[in-house]
């Protein structure tokens, strides 16, 4: 990662803890865990795919030899996979950080009231 994208999440982060504040205090909305984390780990995916940089993978043709049209198919699917899997290796990256900025202070916060 880039400091320029390492400094953005923690503009993200701060932003993100600002907005539960907010919620919570003229709201009265306090969401639970698992509504903030599932929130974090979308952002996060957000930030990868858009940092990635990453080219989708075209349809396969279709080929009237099914064989072919299967195996085509098939290199198709491993290349979503090749395509996922550093994309969602970099979003948990990501939202691990946002997590240790986010999730532990607000909570703790919540936790002394």
């Amino acid at each position: 990662m880039l400091a320029d994208q390492i400094i953005l999440i923690g503009l993200i982060a701060s932003l993100i803890t600002f907005g539960l504040k907010i919620a919570a205090t003229y709201g009265n909305f306090h969401p639970n865990r698992v509504v903030v984390n599932v929130g974090l780990y979308v952002v996060s995916a957000v930030l990868a795919v858009t940092w990635s940089g990453a080219v989708m993978p075209t349809w396969p043709p279709f080929d009237p030899n099914i064989g072919v049209f299967v195996a085509s198919l098939w290199l198709y699917l491993n290349a979503w996979i090749a395509l996922a899997a550093p994309v969602m290796g970099s979003a948990t990256l990501i939202y691990n950080l946002l997590y240790e900025k986010v999730v532990v202070p607000v909570f703790a916060r919540f936790a002394k009231k």
